[in-house]
């Protein structure tokens, strides 16, 4: 991973925006079903909410958790808590 300029802090609405991004672009290179389906739960309504209201509490949860294991961060699959 690179430090750069972009090492800085992002507010939880901006990273929400950055993770749909990552995972638009993904679906563009390997389009999935199942992938299709989680962008448009995500997808921002006018108003700002997420279309499936569940997914900003799962974002948040999300980042609670990334939080709390801030030093010992590890990704892979089945390391799930």
């Amino acid at each position: 991973m690179s430090t750069d300029a972009r090492n800085e802090t992002v507010d939880l609405r901006h990273a929400y925006a950055a993770m749909y991004y990552f995972l638009e672009t993904q679906h563009g290179r390997v389009p999935s079903d199942e992938l299709a389906i989680m962008l448009g739960y995500m997808a921002l309504l006018p108003d700002g909410r997420p279309a499936d209201v569940g997914a900003w509490a799962d974002w948040l949860d999300a980042v609670d958790r990334a939080r709390t294991d801030a030093d010992g961060i590890k990704f892979g699959l089945g390391q799930q808590k």
